[in-house]
């Protein structure tokens, strides 16, 4: 069965576009890169960390625990974690 959404578009109705294709086929592992070892530019991207608040400071916060996410594509995206498949 599809189902046709506000913009025309289609999908099966048993799965969601933005949901991860790998979610429950895995886990995420590994110790995510600490806040303040990374560069200023790679801030942003660490979930739980901020950017630097005046020039010449580091990274400042908590880097989440690489377990939190559930799913490939943001384990993967977290530096220090990395997806492992169930067998």
């Amino acid at each position: 069965m599809q189902v046709t959404g506000q913009e025309g578009d289609t999908r099966e109705s048993r799965g969601q576009p933005d949901v991860d294709p790998e979610m429950g086929r895995g886990f995420c592992v590994g110790m995510p890169t600490a806040c303040y070892a990374l560069p200023k530019g790679s801030c942003y991207f660490q979930q739980g960390c901020s950017n630097p608040i005046g020039a010449g400071m580091s990274c400042v916060g908590s880097a989440t625990m690489c377990s939190t996410f559930l799913g490939k594509q943001l384990c993967q995206k977290q530096q220090g974690c990395t997806w492992a498949r169930n067998r």
